[in-house]
């Protein structure tokens, strides 16, 4: 079994669906991080917001290291970079 089959048998439709359409993706993962930007500024813990906007633990610790060296803008300029 190839890692794609490994991938679309055990990742909820989704997930997939935003994975794979990358401009989607990019649209969704940018809305999820001002979103995340807002709470962590607000003062709530990493794990909180991570669980709140659906995403990865371990995603809200690069994010917040971006917030922190250069706010939202740093990783909206991220993911433009990436395209």
């Amino acid at each position: 079994m190839t890692t794609v089959e490994r991938l679309k048998r055990y990742t909820p439709r989704t997930i997939l669906e935003t994975h794979w359409h990358g401009a989607k993706a990019v649209k969704r993962s940018s809305k999820e991080a001002i979103e995340a930007g807002r709470l962590l500024l607000a003062g709530k813990v990493r794990a909180e917001v991570a669980l709140a906007v659906g995403v990865a633990r371990q995603t809200m610790y690069t994010w917040k290291r971006l917030l922190d060296e250069g706010g939202i803008d740093a990783r909206l300029r991220r993911i433009s970079a990436v395209k």
